[in-house]
């Protein structure tokens, strides 16, 4: 596992007197705006109010439970992607994903205070904070730029609280979920994407473990503080690369099975575990009811497990693990956190998509009040189109979603057999959707030139949608035309070197790689054969965009190489038969692409 400290600080970088802050400094409790809320958190007030972190608005919102009231809005970043408060402080941990930084926020008598909030630039792109339980050191997983920083609690003239970065940690992969291991300093981290986790020394950055689940998009990844604190649990989707999209593998989950897994930490750390069976696994769908894209995951006192279905507007709730029974309750639009009262008796639901809390009474097992974060208004194509990507009841039974397999719009980087290629019996890899409206045509055989249709034949023939389809399809078309593909890896670490791209460029150019792969977007609408055939008998293929390639981990149709160094100089991909380019060569090439 490549994993290396590449960073050490003692200090910390504050901001007091730039300009931390885009957007109006009154009130928005009121506004009517777009929020997409990601996180909450209980205030300093104690159970009585909760802090609710928002992405798409960049805001916090303080809510009071009890007369189901938003007291305050105030504007914080262009975005937040998540939000940590220690439970000690009068503080607010924010991840500023849009100026690449945590946000310190001052929060006091009900008040965010910008004027005395700090910023630290962090590794770009961060997404998860998480906090140690002794409360003196936090962890911040950066996913493009795949990097870890580790930050403790530090001091200053005037405050106690400051955060000052210790190690900034380079990864092979794209974090996503991470938790500390209670009563250690170990850190364990999970693929954004697919099922590697690994278990790493926060202070020695040693990996003692690295085990690849048979998961993907996990979504949760965190140790119940009770009753057990030597179980992990985590929650996720299998996607079975030997199922087919036909009606009975949908429907009886045999080709995408939504789960929620506990695993002993004695277990994972034991080398002679057998990834598929590691641990205990609770299946979130079956008979009785949809469970598409699990998400958060809680654990009673009595050992009831809940658990988010983000997919499709759901909480579950298994009272007694041994039985299969699984009560469902209804609630807003993609349930993104969670919280329990102390008591356990009331749970509040975080759903993104609806700008709502739903307020459920866990003895009537029902929602009982919906408490909104504001107004919301009129969507927009691209917004209904975003909420029909993450729609997983537009699949059969509700087993999965477009995200399912194109997480956030990238990929597992996994194998579907689905009929995109007309056949079953030659499973491919998920491609990217990053960036992808301005790569036509569209599949690995190149067949589709309309992003539309190519979206149309996914709802019909993949996720056996039964309604309609084509108003569906434009929508999610013009989602999907919003966004870009992701940074390269030199770019999102920022130690692009001009001068290396370039050579790197001329190479590229002299060993005919532009032929296939034409700039700006690194692909033609043509298809080739070079010297690869999948199981029905197709030797022309359409050439994926480079463009993020250093953002993938296995390549070919059938993930048949695992690093461009084995595709380009062990494959010899796309002509065994070429003169080897020298050691030089090699290296400013791999540069140039992983630059792209």
């Amino acid at each position: 596992m490549n994993i290396r400290t590449v960073i050490r600080f003692t200090w910390i970088v504050v901001c007091c007197g730039l300009p931390l802050f885009k957007g109006k400094s009154e009130e928005l409790a009121s506004s009517t705006h777009l929020r997409h809320p990601v996180r909450m958190a209980w205030s300093n007030q104690g159970q009585s109010q909760v802090v609710v972190a928002n992405s798409n608005s960049g805001s916090l919102s303080l809510v009071d439970l009890n007369t189901r009231r938003v007291l305050a809005e105030q504007s914080i970043a262009e975005s937040i992607s998540d939000m940590l408060m220690p439970g000690s402080l009068d503080q607010i941990l924010i991840l500023d994903d849009s100026q690449h930084g945590l946000r310190m926020i001052h929060f006091a008598d009900n008040k965010f205070d910008r004027i005395s909030s700090e910023f630290v630039p962090l590794a770009q792109n961060p997404t998860r904070i998480v906090i140690h339980p002794d409360s003196n050191r936090i962890a911040i997983a950066s996913k493009w730029s795949r990097r870890v920083t580790l930050m403790s609690k530090g001091s200053s003239g005037k405050q106690s609280s400051l955060w000052q970065i210790e190690q900034v940690i380079d990864l092979s992969f794209p974090p996503g979920e991470l938790t500390f291991i209670p009563n250690t300093n170990n850190l364990l981290i999970a693929d954004a994407f697919n099922g590697m986790i690994v278990m790493m020394n926060s202070e020695t950055q040693e990996t003692y473990m690295a085990c690849q689940l048979p998961v993907n998009n996990i979504a949760n990844l965190t140790f119940a503080s009770k009753p057990d604190t030597s179980t992990v649990w985590l929650s996720g989707e299998s996607l079975n690369s030997y199922a087919t999209t036909i009606n009975p593998e949908v429907t009886w989950g045999v080709l995408m099975d939504n789960q929620v897994r506990s695993i002993p930490l004695k277990e994972l750390q034991d080398p002679r575990r057998t990834s598929m069976h590691l641990g205990s696994v609770y299946g979130m769908g079956d008979e009785t009811g949809p469970g598409g894209d699990p998400g958060r995951v809680l654990v009673k006192s009595d050992g009831a497990l809940i658990t988010a279905l983000q997919g499709v507007d759901r909480v579950a709730i298994r009272p007694q693990l041994p039985r299969s029974y699984t009560d469902r309750i209804l609630v807003g639009d993609r349930p993104i956190d969670m919280l329990l009262n102390r008591e356990e008796t009331m749970l509040y639901v975080l759903n993104q998509f609806s700008d709502s809390i739903s307020v459920i009474n866990l003895q009537q097992f029902k929602v009982v009040h919906e408490i909104t974060l504001g107004p919301q208004p009129e969507l927009t194509d691209s917004d209904k189109g975003e909420r029909l990507f993450f729609d997983a009841t537009l699949s059969l039974r509700g087993w999965y979603s477009c995200h399912s397999c194109h997480t956030e719009g990238h990929t597992t980087g996994l194998l579907n057999d689905n009929l995109g290629d007309d056949h079953f019996g030659s499973p491919k890899r998920i491609l990217t959707l990053l960036g992808v409206h301005s790569t036509s045509p569209f599949s690995w055989l190149g067949k589709m030139n309309n992003l539309e249709d190519q979206i149309a034949k996914s709802l019909h023939q993949t996720m056996l949608h039964r309604g309609s389809i084509d108003d569906k399809a434009k929508l999610i078309a013009t989602y999907l035309k919003t966004l870009k593909a992701p940074p390269s890896i030199h770019h999102a670490r920022g130690n692009f070197n001009s001068n290396f791209f370039e050579v790197g460029k001329a190479i590229f150019r002299k060993e005919g790689c532009h032929k296939c792969h034409r700039p700006p977007h690194y692909t033609v609408p043509d298809t080739f054969n070079v010297g690869l055939k999948d199981e029905a008998g197709n030797v022309e293929f359409n050439p994926p965009s480079l463009r993020g390639i250093s953002q993938r981990d296995t390549y070919l149709h059938n993930n048949g190489a695992s690093s461009i160094e084995e595709l380009l100089f062990e494959r010899k991909h796309p002509d065994p038969t070429r003169t080897p380019i020298n050691a030089a060569d090699r290296s400013a090439l791999i540069y140039f692409l992983n630059s792209l």
